[in-house]
């Protein structure tokens, strides 16, 4: 299963290994026990305005080029985020909430290249909210709508993503949906 784990987290979300937490909570996914992981969520961070409002007007000039809205290329908290920890490289890139690999691959160098401007040769990296104050919760498994069970039966017989669309005849939106409402659908009814 373990290897599972990992080629699903390779083929879906293009990371080679686990963030913290996120391991466990898998675990629990896949063995069908109810999961509430609550992390800090960065809203909270004060950051340089002057680095968030410039930011935000490459954000825009993204969205105006490509002709939609401009939270699409990356909303508030990811900006937020990017301007608290002014990230130097792809890699501290997507250890920001909402940036993955096909966001990478699309404005990563454009952002990257913003940021290497605002970063001042006497920049620390400020401390990340402790991850060590995450709660787990596990609840008694409630029933999964058919659908879900559907999926997460595909997920247990290792079926990639892709094969999980095509035989599921749904989107690669919608499996993510899946596994996503799965981990928090029974904790947030409550």
């Amino acid at each position: 299963m373990s290897q599972n784990k990992l080629k699903i987290l390779q083929d879906t979300f293009g990371f080679d290994e686990f963030r913290p937490l996120q391991e466990p909570v898998v675990d629990k996914i896949l063995n069908r026990e109810d999961v509430l992981l609550i992390l800090p969520t960065g809203q909270d961070y004060e950051v340089d305005e002057v680095i968030f409002a410039q930011l935000r007007a490459l954000r825009m000039e993204i969205a105006k080029e490509e002709s939609m809205p401009a939270y699409i290329i990356f909303d508030n908290k990811t900006l937020t985020e990017m301007a608290r920890f002014l990230p130097d490289n792809e890699a501290n890139l997507l250890q920001i909430n909402g940036v993955g690999q096909i966001k990478i691959e699309k404005y990563g160098a454009r952002f990257l290249a913003l940021l290497a401007t605002l970063r001042t040769d006497d920049f620390q990296t400020p401390m990340e909210d402790s991850v060590q104050e995450a709660e787990v919760k596990i609840s008694p498994a409630k029933k999964l709508h058919a659908t879900y069970q559907a999926t997460l039966a595909l997920i247990e017989q290792e079926s990639s993503t892709a094969e999980m669309c095509q035989q599921r005849e749904l989107t690669l939106s919608t499996i993510l949906g899946h596994i996503n409402n799965y981990q928090f659908s029974n904790n947030s009814a409550k």
